[in-house]
């Protein structure tokens, strides 16, 4: 498998993941950590809108 990447306006090389990858990634927090999808998206947005 070949792993795609961004390149940032830097230059610097950021990783990117496929969506089953994705999956997995929500699988494991949601069972390994309990931290429910909805509560995932909600930190993704106020982390988003801090950024912004």
């Amino acid at each position: 498998m070949t792993t795609m990447r961004f390149v940032l306006s830097g230059g610097e090389r950021v990783p990117a993941i496929d969506v089953a990858q994705m999956r997995a990634v929500d699988r494991s927090m949601i069972e390994g950590f309990h931290i429910e999808l909805a509560q995932m998206m909600e930190n993704a947005g106020r982390n988003l809108a801090d950024l912004a």
